[in-house]
């Protein structure tokens, strides 16, 4: 592209574009003028803290336009959401261009190791506890345990621990936790007890039924 007053510029990507585990980009500006580059994140306004440039001017050789190499370092996304950003390419205090620069977030997933534990009527006396296993790119909490499905048979169920923290999206963990029986069944009859394994971020609530 050739400007007004003889000023050549062009860059080889308006947008730069990462996975939500991040790494690095580059990208060339070519131009017979002195330019200045500037990073902005779009949710601040500010200087973007999860991608940074490498320079932030482009010299020129004062004669024929030149080619040069910039690259953009974008950080992990741990969370959820994605974001975007943009670098401004300036000559003087005019704006030439604007390269957006945007990384995708992640998808909450939760699985659980089994989706009903069975126990046997003395399981206290015996001292019986299940482990359950959580795996989930998210931090996960048990729900209340709900007894409404046998009349009269309630609070004889103990999970532990209540939660289980997570900070990073782009990859998933086990969490354990431990199903233990408070008293025996002295009834003839099943008794049931249900519970919600569940996750939050910053805007959703979503459950897995255990």
């Amino acid at each position: 592209v050739q400007m007004g007053g003889d000023f050549i510029f062009s860059v080889s990507t308006p947008a730069v574009q990462s996975s939500n585990t991040g790494g690095e980009q580059n990208f060339t500006v070519t131009s017979n003028k002195d330019l200045t580059l500037t990073a902005t994140d779009d949710a601040t306004g500010g200087a973007p803290s999860w991608f940074r440039l490498d320079k932030s001017s482009f010299t020129s050789s004062g004669v024929a336009a030149i080619d040069k190499a910039f690259k953009v370092t974008i950080d992990k996304n741990k969370s959820l959401k994605p974001r975007s950003g943009k670098i401004t390419i300036k000559k003087g205090g005019t704006e030439v261009t604007v390269i957006t620069v945007t990384q995708s977030g992640t998808t909450a997933t939760v699985t659980t190791s089994t989706d009903a534990v069975n126990f046997e009527s003395n399981a206290k006396t015996t001292g019986k506890s299940v482990s359950l296993k959580v795996t989930s790119n998210v931090p996960v909490q048990i729900g209340a345990v709900d007894y409404s499905s046998t009349a009269g048979q309630e609070n004889w169920l103990k999970i532990t621990p209540a939660s289980a923290t997570h900070d990073d999206a782009t990859a998933a963990s086990e969490k354990p936790f431990t199903l233990s029986v408070l008293s025996d069944n002295p009834s003839d009859n099943e008794r049931v007890a249900k519970f919600n394994v569940m996750w939050t971020d910053e805007n959703d609530r979503q459950q897995t039924k255990q």
